[in-house]
């Protein structure tokens, strides 16, 4: 018997020595940025979550803000930093995610509440595409106190789903070899605004409306066309099916409900998608019923969206559009 539990001690031993040094490893690289505060929270690699580290980034910050930015990848271009020089008084928080919900908005913005924050000015980026997915859900990949998880559920998911996709670029990061690894993105987030792939200084926001016609972008959307990535849209309007389900017609009443109670300037804004589909009838209709004026469309076939070249994929357009798209709807 003895000889029994000696075997089976030397045969978990070098196991257990090999699990905790890569549970060690783990928690000094903190590759989801789960266990130390930092002065700031950036997207460094392709597996972590926009607004999960625009949420860590909020609730440790020591800054109070009064207007916010919420979206998608599409509100990247927002310049929170230009916001405030186009609005007085305003001291802006860019709180986007990937594609994001109208759930995971509205539970942003009583998360910004509740952190103190106040709602004095508000831009938010509607997509036909993913917006009114999911039902009104809070996408499960946000951070838990916006998804009402178990803390410790929601670290034990980032790590099995860290080892479960164990490459070389992963153990790189795990041996703090992180800005070797190939196509990560290695953004740096202002530190004030939370402005998600430019530190704010006065040449960006200068550079700010510029529009890109360098030989680069010219030719990087040349191919995009020619492999019609960049497809050919058709030229009579098309529109969406009607998506705005009960759960999220909840979600934008008590947006809007926040809205009044906080007397809110809000700025409701439809996004220019290359596929130039329109809105539905029936959810425009919706929209505007609770935002009324503070809605603006850009979606379907319009100037934006005609020209193949204000956009960097078929994803997502060019910084100078949201500018556009900023200077025609604030008046101040």
């Amino acid at each position: 018997m003895k000889k029994f539990i000696k075997n089976i001690i030397y045969f978990l031993l070098p196991i257990t020595c090999i699990v905790t040094a890569l549970l060690s490893l783990y928690y000094i690289a903190d590759p989801y940025d789960d266990f130390k505060v930092k002065e700031n929270y950036s997207w460094k690699f392709r597996f972590q979550k926009l607004g999960d580290l625009s949420t860590k980034k909020l609730m440790h910050t020591t800054q109070h803000y009064n207007s916010f930015v919420l979206g998608s990848s599409r509100s990247c271009g927002v310049y929170a930093c230009y916001l405030e020089q186009k609005i007085p008084h305003s001291k802006f928080y860019h709180y986007a995610n990937w594609n994001e919900t109208i759930g995971g908005i509205e539970q942003k913005l009583k998360l910004a509440l509740k952190q103190g924050h106040d709602l004095k000015n508000v831009v938010i980026y509607i997509d036909n595409d993913c917006t009114f997915l999911k039902k009104g859900k809070v996408r499960t990949t946000d951070h838990y106190l916006l998804t009402k998880q178990n803390r410790i559920k929601y670290v034990l998911k980032h790590l099995l789903f860290f080892f479960k996709n164990l490459d070389a670029d992963l153990i790189k990061i795990l041996l703090g070899m992180g800005h070797n690894i190939t196509d990560a993105p290695f953004w740096n987030s202002d530190l004030n605004t939370n402005d998600v792939n430019h530190i704010c200084n006065d040449s960006i926001k200068a550079s700010y409306g510029v529009v890109l016609k360098d030989k680069a972008h010219l030719t990087k959307v040349d191919s995009l066309l020619a492999l019609n990535i960049l497809y050919k849209r058709p030229t009579t309007q098309q529109y969406n099916q009607p998506k705005i389900s009960a759960n999220e017609k909840k979600s934008l009443q008590e947006i809007k409900a926040l809205f009044d109670k906080h007397n809110t300037q809000y700025y409701i804004v439809l996004t220019p998608l290359y596929n130039q589909e329109k809105i539905s009838t029936v959810d425009l209709e919706i929209l505007k019923s609770y935002f009324g004026d503070g809605l603006y469309d850009f979606s379907g076939i319009n100037a934006f969206t005609n020209n193949a070249y204000n956009y960097v994929d078929k994803e997502h357009f060019q910084p100078y559009v949201s500018k556009s798209i900023l200077d025609s709807i604030i008046k101040h």
